[in-house]
Protein backbone atom coordinates (compact mmCIF):
# COMPACT_ATOMS: atom_id res chain seq x y z
CA UNK A 1 0.00 0.00 0.00
CA UNK A 2 1.25 3.17 -0.62
CA UNK A 3 0.60 5.72 1.52
CA UNK A 4 2.20 8.53 3.78
CA UNK A 5 1.46 6.66 6.87
CA UNK A 6 4.73 4.45 6.23
CA UNK A 7 6.98 6.68 4.11
CA UNK A 8 7.36 10.36 3.62
CA UNK A 9 7.69 9.44 -0.04
CA UNK A 10 5.39 6.85 -1.15
CA UNK A 11 5.88 4.73 -3.43
CA UNK A 12 9.25 6.79 -4.72
CA UNK A 13 10.95 3.87 -5.51
CA UNK A 14 8.19 2.56 -7.77
CA UNK A 15 8.17 5.16 -9.89
CA UNK A 16 12.12 5.19 -10.49
CA UNK A 17 11.62 1.57 -11.37
CA UNK A 18 8.72 2.20 -13.93
CA UNK A 19 10.70 4.95 -15.49
CA UNK A 20 13.68 3.10 -15.84
CA UNK A 21 12.11 0.08 -17.54
CA UNK A 22 9.96 1.98 -19.74
CA UNK A 23 13.00 4.46 -21.00
CA UNK A 24 14.96 0.96 -21.51
CA UNK A 25 12.34 -1.11 -22.83
CA UNK A 26 11.87 1.54 -25.87
CA UNK A 27 15.12 1.74 -26.48
CA UNK A 28 16.62 -1.27 -26.35
CA UNK A 29 13.48 -4.17 -27.01
CA UNK A 30 11.12 -4.70 -29.80
CA UNK A 31 8.19 -2.87 -28.97
CA UNK A 32 4.73 -4.52 -29.34
CA UNK A 33 1.49 -4.84 -27.77
CA UNK A 34 2.04 -7.43 -25.23
CA UNK A 35 4.69 -5.44 -23.94
CA UNK A 36 3.24 -2.10 -24.24
CA UNK A 37 0.50 -3.73 -22.43
CA UNK A 38 2.06 -4.68 -19.35
CA UNK A 39 3.78 -1.40 -18.87
CA UNK A 40 0.41 0.46 -19.40
CA UNK A 41 -1.28 -1.81 -16.79
CA UNK A 42 1.85 -1.13 -14.47
CA UNK A 43 1.50 2.24 -14.44
CA UNK A 44 -1.88 2.57 -14.20
CA UNK A 45 -2.00 0.41 -11.01
CA UNK A 46 0.97 2.83 -9.82
CA UNK A 47 -0.62 5.98 -10.51
CA UNK A 48 -4.21 4.51 -8.81
CA UNK A 49 -2.49 3.52 -5.63
CA UNK A 50 -1.01 7.26 -5.91
CA UNK A 51 -4.21 9.06 -6.49
CA UNK A 52 -5.09 7.24 -3.56
CA UNK A 53 -2.14 8.22 -1.42
CA UNK A 54 -3.36 12.35 -2.11
CA UNK A 55 -6.94 11.45 -1.23
CA UNK A 56 -5.73 10.18 2.32
CA UNK A 57 -3.93 13.36 2.48
CA UNK A 58 -6.85 15.42 1.71
CA UNK A 59 -9.20 13.21 4.02
CA UNK A 60 -6.70 13.65 6.67
CA UNK A 61 -6.62 17.30 6.62
CA UNK A 62 -10.19 17.73 5.75
CA UNK A 63 -12.30 19.88 8.05
CA UNK A 64 -14.13 18.43 11.35
CA UNK A 65 -11.85 15.13 10.34
CA UNK A 66 -12.35 12.27 13.15
CA UNK A 67 -8.55 11.60 14.03
CA UNK A 68 -9.14 9.98 17.35
CA UNK A 69 -9.41 5.99 17.18
CA UNK A 70 -9.61 3.45 20.00
CA UNK A 71 -8.50 -0.08 20.52
CA UNK A 72 -10.74 -3.00 20.70
CA UNK A 73 -7.67 -4.93 22.15
CA UNK A 74 -4.61 -4.65 22.73
CA UNK A 75 -3.48 -8.12 21.04
CA UNK A 76 -0.75 -7.89 19.02
CA UNK A 77 -0.32 -4.45 19.31
CA UNK A 78 3.41 -2.72 18.81
CA UNK A 79 5.40 -1.65 21.79
CA UNK A 80 4.22 1.68 23.48
CA UNK A 81 7.52 3.32 22.30
CA UNK A 82 7.52 2.09 19.20
CA UNK A 83 3.85 2.52 18.59
CA UNK A 84 4.24 6.49 19.55
CA UNK A 85 6.99 6.91 17.04
CA UNK A 86 4.90 5.44 14.42
CA UNK A 87 2.38 7.92 14.77
CA UNK A 88 4.52 10.84 15.15
CA UNK A 89 6.40 9.91 12.04
CA UNK A 90 2.97 9.29 9.87
CA UNK A 91 1.80 13.02 11.34
CA UNK A 92 4.85 14.26 9.91
CA UNK A 93 4.25 12.16 7.03
CA UNK A 94 1.06 13.43 6.38
CA UNK A 95 2.28 17.40 7.00
CA UNK A 96 4.77 16.63 3.69
CA UNK A 97 1.76 14.76 1.68
CA UNK A 98 0.46 18.65 1.58
CA UNK A 99 3.26 19.75 -0.93
CA UNK A 100 2.29 16.41 -3.56
CA UNK A 101 -0.96 18.27 -3.60
CA UNK A 102 0.58 21.43 -5.81
CA UNK A 103 0.62 18.25 -8.69
CA UNK A 104 -3.70 18.20 -8.95
CA UNK A 105 -3.89 22.23 -9.52
CA UNK A 106 -5.10 24.37 -11.96
CA UNK A 107 -1.63 25.03 -14.05
CA UNK A 108 -1.21 20.62 -14.14
CA UNK A 109 -4.50 20.53 -14.90
CA UNK A 110 -4.58 22.95 -18.00
CA UNK A 111 -1.37 21.23 -19.46
CA UNK A 112 -3.49 17.56 -19.59
CA UNK A 113 -6.68 19.66 -21.11
CA UNK A 114 -4.19 20.73 -23.85
CA UNK A 115 -2.04 17.06 -24.03
CA UNK A 116 -5.66 14.98 -24.35
CA UNK A 117 -6.61 17.70 -27.21
CA UNK A 118 -3.45 16.91 -28.99
CA UNK A 119 -4.03 13.07 -28.30
CA UNK A 120 -7.51 13.18 -29.39
CA UNK A 121 -6.75 14.91 -32.13
CA UNK A 122 -4.13 12.63 -33.32
CA UNK A 123 -6.35 9.79 -33.38
CA UNK A 124 -9.14 11.66 -35.49
CA UNK A 125 -6.47 11.90 -38.31
CA UNK A 126 -4.78 8.56 -37.81
CA UNK A 127 -8.30 6.52 -37.43
CA UNK A 128 -8.47 6.04 -41.27
CA UNK A 129 -4.82 5.18 -41.50
CA UNK A 130 -3.62 2.31 -38.66
CA UNK A 131 -5.23 -0.29 -37.56
CA UNK A 132 -6.98 -0.20 -34.09
CA UNK A 133 -4.39 -2.02 -32.18
CA UNK A 134 -2.17 0.07 -33.24
CA UNK A 135 -4.57 3.16 -32.21
CA UNK A 136 -4.97 1.50 -28.82
CA UNK A 137 -0.77 1.04 -28.06
CA UNK A 138 -0.21 4.84 -29.43
CA UNK A 139 -2.96 5.98 -26.47
CA UNK A 140 -1.14 3.77 -24.24
CA UNK A 141 2.22 5.46 -24.86
CA UNK A 142 0.38 8.85 -24.42
CA UNK A 143 -1.12 7.45 -21.38
CA UNK A 144 2.58 6.40 -19.46
CA UNK A 145 4.26 9.42 -20.77
CA UNK A 146 1.47 12.08 -18.84
CA UNK A 147 1.44 9.61 -15.87
CA UNK A 148 5.07 9.37 -15.91
CA UNK A 149 5.11 13.59 -16.16
CA UNK A 150 2.20 13.68 -13.61
CA UNK A 151 3.57 11.70 -10.72
CA UNK A 152 7.27 13.30 -11.35
CA UNK A 153 5.81 16.65 -9.79
CA UNK A 154 4.29 14.27 -6.37
CA UNK A 155 7.97 13.69 -5.39
CA UNK A 156 9.85 17.08 -6.86
CA UNK A 157 8.72 19.15 -3.58
CA UNK A 158 11.50 17.61 -1.35
CA UNK A 159 14.93 18.80 -2.03
CA UNK A 160 16.54 14.91 -1.60
CA UNK A 161 13.66 13.67 -3.87
CA UNK A 162 14.05 15.79 -6.60
CA UNK A 163 18.11 15.63 -6.60
CA UNK A 164 17.43 11.87 -6.94
CA UNK A 165 15.12 12.15 -10.04
CA UNK A 166 17.08 14.83 -11.47
CA UNK A 167 20.47 12.07 -11.53
CA UNK A 168 18.51 9.14 -12.93
CA UNK A 169 16.32 11.16 -15.74
CA UNK A 170 18.99 13.07 -16.92
CA UNK A 171 21.07 9.92 -17.15
CA UNK A 172 17.75 8.24 -19.14
CA UNK A 173 17.38 11.28 -21.15
CA UNK A 174 21.03 11.71 -22.20
CA UNK A 175 21.01 7.83 -23.40
CA UNK A 176 17.66 8.63 -25.32
CA UNK A 177 19.10 12.10 -26.75
CA UNK A 178 22.20 10.00 -28.07
CA UNK A 179 19.65 7.01 -29.18
CA UNK A 180 17.63 9.67 -31.21
CA UNK A 181 20.72 11.91 -32.88
CA UNK A 182 22.20 8.73 -34.18
CA UNK A 183 18.94 8.63 -36.10
CA UNK A 184 19.28 12.33 -37.45
CA UNK A 185 20.03 12.83 -40.38
CA UNK A 186 19.77 16.78 -41.78
CA UNK A 187 20.04 16.23 -45.04
CA UNK A 188 16.68 14.37 -45.14
CA UNK A 189 14.97 16.66 -41.96
CA UNK A 190 11.41 16.88 -42.96
CA UNK A 191 9.81 19.13 -40.73
CA UNK A 192 5.76 18.03 -40.28
CA UNK A 193 2.72 20.49 -40.56
CA UNK A 194 0.02 18.69 -39.48
CA UNK A 195 -2.78 20.12 -37.46
CA UNK A 196 -2.30 17.83 -34.77
CA UNK A 197 1.33 19.37 -34.44
CA UNK A 198 -0.38 22.59 -33.98
CA UNK A 199 -1.68 21.47 -30.70
CA UNK A 200 1.08 20.09 -29.56
CA UNK A 201 2.50 23.42 -29.90
CA UNK A 202 -0.21 25.39 -28.34
CA UNK A 203 1.06 22.78 -25.45
CA UNK A 204 4.76 23.90 -25.65
CA UNK A 205 3.87 27.59 -25.84
CA UNK A 206 1.99 27.28 -23.08
CA UNK A 207 4.68 25.22 -20.83
CA UNK A 208 7.04 28.46 -22.34
CA UNK A 209 4.52 30.78 -21.01
CA UNK A 210 3.97 28.89 -17.52
CA UNK A 211 7.72 29.17 -17.07
CA UNK A 212 8.34 32.44 -18.45
CA UNK A 213 5.74 33.99 -15.51
CA UNK A 214 7.80 31.65 -13.11
CA UNK A 215 10.91 33.43 -13.70
CA UNK A 216 9.81 36.61 -12.10
CA UNK A 217 9.89 35.23 -8.60
CA UNK A 218 13.78 35.05 -7.85
CA UNK A 219 17.19 33.66 -9.07
CA UNK A 220 15.94 30.19 -7.67
CA UNK A 221 12.96 29.98 -9.50
CA UNK A 222 14.82 31.34 -12.94
CA UNK A 223 17.32 28.24 -12.87
CA UNK A 224 14.37 26.07 -12.84
CA UNK A 225 12.31 28.04 -15.44
CA UNK A 226 15.38 27.74 -17.90
CA UNK A 227 16.38 24.08 -18.00
CA UNK A 228 12.71 23.39 -18.44
CA UNK A 229 12.77 25.72 -21.28
CA UNK A 230 16.04 23.91 -22.32
CA UNK A 231 14.13 20.63 -22.19
CA UNK A 232 11.56 22.00 -24.07
CA UNK A 233 13.04 23.36 -26.61
CA UNK A 234 15.28 19.95 -26.83
CA UNK A 235 11.58 17.63 -26.96
CA UNK A 236 9.76 19.98 -29.14
CA UNK A 237 12.76 19.84 -31.92
CA UNK A 238 12.61 16.21 -31.62
CA UNK A 239 8.85 15.72 -31.77
CA UNK A 240 8.73 18.53 -35.02
CA UNK A 241 12.12 16.61 -36.83
CA UNK A 242 11.88 12.70 -36.17
CA UNK A 243 9.31 10.28 -37.13
CA UNK A 244 7.47 8.56 -34.63
CA UNK A 245 9.50 5.73 -33.26
CA UNK A 246 10.36 4.14 -29.73
CA UNK A 247 13.51 5.92 -29.28
CA UNK A 248 11.49 9.17 -30.02
CA UNK A 249 8.88 7.56 -27.38
CA UNK A 250 12.12 6.90 -24.96
CA UNK A 251 12.86 10.49 -25.17
CA UNK A 252 9.65 11.96 -24.76
CA UNK A 253 8.98 9.73 -21.36
CA UNK A 254 12.40 10.52 -19.75
CA UNK A 255 12.12 14.16 -20.88
CA UNK A 256 9.20 14.93 -19.50
CA UNK A 257 9.49 12.80 -16.65
CA UNK A 258 12.87 15.34 -16.03
CA UNK A 259 10.83 18.47 -16.84
CA UNK A 260 8.50 17.51 -14.33
CA UNK A 261 11.22 18.95 -11.97
CA UNK A 262 11.60 21.86 -13.04
CA UNK A 263 7.98 22.70 -13.56
CA UNK A 264 6.79 22.56 -10.11
CA UNK A 265 9.53 23.74 -8.71
CA UNK A 266 9.61 26.63 -11.01
CA UNK A 267 6.03 27.19 -9.56
CA UNK A 268 6.46 26.49 -5.60
CA UNK A 269 9.23 25.52 -3.99
CA UNK A 270 9.80 24.48 -0.17
CA UNK A 271 11.92 25.78 1.92
CA UNK A 272 13.40 24.71 5.48
CA UNK A 273 12.89 27.47 8.34
CA UNK A 274 14.27 27.50 11.94
CA UNK A 275 12.67 29.60 14.31
CA UNK A 276 14.49 30.16 18.10
CA UNK A 277 11.68 30.95 20.28
CA UNK A 278 12.65 33.02 23.65
CA UNK A 279 12.39 30.83 26.51
CA UNK A 280 10.45 32.46 29.27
Amino acid sequence: MISYYNSKHPGLFIYITLVIVSVLSFLLLEINAPLVGILSISWGGFIFMRILSLYEVSEHFAPFTQKSHSKITNKNSSALAHDLIRRMNGEAYMKRGIFAMHAIEGRTLLWFALAFAYVAYSFYLSQNLVSQTALIQKFSIFFIIGAGFWAGQTYSYSDHASRLLLVIFALLFGMSLHNVSTEFDINALNISTSNALTVLAALMVYCFIGLFYSSVKGWSYILNALIGLLLLIIMGGAGLALEDNPQLTALWLSGWSLFSIFWIRSHCRTQKRYILYQCE
